[in-house]
């Protein structure tokens, strides 16, 4: 029963590796990340489709939904909740690619991350760190 898993798992592999085989320079980009798979690469360049089609990086990441709401009453700006719009897949594979950023040894590019973890927490600082990796793979 485990080798017959293990055959349909490769099988899938495959598939994807045929059905990303067009953006070989994309996923080849993706993968360097550091905390980047194969799977979380290839859902993310699926999910996002041609980078060129956002004027920013903030709209890259306020497409996938990790910018926070903003409430704005009498002169009073609150920051609320991120705002959960677009695909819900792109938001829980950046999130766990942030949080395997985050459990790496060498975290010298996690400045962003370590301020906003000692303010807010850790689940706000993973999302903003989620972030900051979209814009990154933007560039």
């Amino acid at each position: 029963m485990i080798d017959a898993i293990n055959k349909q798992i490769a099988e899938i592999y495959s598939k994807i590796s045929d059905l990303i085989s067009s953006r070989k320079e994309d996923l080849r980009i993706a993968l360097s990340m550091p905390g980047m798979g194969f799977i979380s690469a290839s859902t993310i360049l699926a999910e996002i489709g041609d980078f060129r089609g956002f004027s920013s990086p903030e709209m890259l990441v306020a497409y996938c939904g990790l910018v926070p709401s903003v409430y704005q009453s009498a002169g009073k700006l609150i920051n609320g909740h991120i705002t959960k719009h677009g695909s819900p897949h792109i938001r829980s594979m950046i999130i766990e690619v942030a949080h395997a950023i985050i459990r790496m040894k060498r975290n010298s590019r996690l400045k962003k991350f370590l301020k906003i973890k000692a303010r807010r927490g850790i689940k706000i600082g993973a999302v903003a760190l989620a972030g900051k990796v979209l814009c990154i793979l933007y560039h």
